[in-house]
């Protein structure tokens, strides 16, 4: 019987795959100057902050908030521009 931690886990190890494709999805979208790339960042950072604060990474659950932040500002100015 697996314990719950281990179910976590199994699930986070999924459903990371699900958020590393909406982030390569972005990346390649700003390249081609789609202002909903940061909207895509911004859904992806939002998990990765749940998940690294789960994992009890906080230096990581810190820089996605980080990202975060700032791909919130760039969306804003992309879009006031």
């Amino acid at each position: 019987m697996k314990t719950d931690k281990e179910n976590l886990n199994k699930f986070l190890a999924r459903v990371s795959w699900v958020f590393v494709s909406i982030c390569i999805i972005g990346s390649i979208a700003n390249i081609y100057k789609c202002w909903w790339s940061f909207a895509l960042w911004s859904v992806s950072n939002v998990y990765l902050i749940f998940h690294n604060y789960i994992k009890k990474e906080y230096s990581q659950t810190f820089l996605f908030a980080v990202y975060l932040v700032i791909s919130i500002w760039g969306m804003v100015d992309w879009l006031l521009q």
